[in-house]
């Protein structure tokens, strides 16, 4: 909606996935094995800090709306249930309204 309102500006939002930061340092020690098993498939701060940037560098998405996954692939429309036009267009104006100044 925010794309369509202003076509000059892009809009991504990323999922970084997994990523290896300080929030698991205080999990109970139960799962302390959990996150060892699971270090494969976790990445670290700089490779998600890399990955994000590359889509904010990348011309590509200089303007326009954009979802994209943890290594900066194009996520479907249809996957994410967006196409309710009215239910968008309400979310906006909440926005506006609540961080109006």
């Amino acid at each position: 909606e925010y794309a369509a309102r202003h076509p000059n500006v892009s809009f991504i939002h990323i999922n970084p996935g997994a990523v290896n930061s300080n929030l698991t340092q205080n999990l109970p020690w139960y799962f302390k094995p959990l996150l060892s098993a699971a270090s494969i498939f976790i990445r670290s701060i700089s490779d998600c800090g890399e990955f994000m940037t590359s889509a904010l560098l990348n011309p590509a998405y200089k303007a326009g709306g954009f979802w994209l996954n943890q290594s900066v692939d194009s996520i479907s429309a249809r996957r994410l249930y967006v196409d309710d036009e009215d239910a968008r267009k309400k979310l906006v104006e909440h926005y506006t309204k609540e961080v109006a100044f």
